[in-house]
């Protein structure tokens, strides 16, 4: 399977990753799901997400990293949707293992990103699932 992901670095200039993963045993791995939702203080989510873009190239290469990426609101016109809100991201991860996942949240990189993003920080709330086989 490949995966194809795009990054903005500054003005104009675009980076290109092509990663293979072997998913052929998939029902054997113990993927892990994350689901971060992210409330920012008041009209900083720009500035958080310039951070997560900083971080992004170095989370993608952990061992067990299989996505991790910041989302916000869809404008889908679905009633039943509850939105995030303007100053919310919500960061979708997958991991190939709940200990990926613990060597991810312990990383140099990742502790240099919550000091980073301290103080524009209201709350974060985890979900932390797994497949039903």
């Amino acid at each position: 399977m490949w995966r194809i992901l795009r990054y903005k670095i500054g003005e104009g200039i675009g980076v290109l990753i092509l990663v293979t993963i072997d998913l052929s045993n998939w029902r054997k791995i113990q993927m892990i799901r994350v689901i971060a939702t992210v409330k920012l203080k008041e009209g900083k989510r720009q500035d958080y997400l310039k951070q997560i873009y900083k971080v992004m190239p170095m989370v993608h290469i952990e061992s067990g990293c299989i996505e991790y990426a910041p989302y916000v609101d869809a404008d889908s016109g679905f009633p039943a949707q509850k939105k995030l809100g303007p100053d919310t991201v919500a960061i979708i991860e997958r991991w190939q293992s709940l200990n990926a996942l613990k060597k991810h949240s312990t990383a140099p990189h990742m502790n240099s990103f919550r000091k980073a993003t301290q103080e524009i920080i209201e709350s974060v709330d985890l979900l932390i699932l797994t497949p039903v086989h």
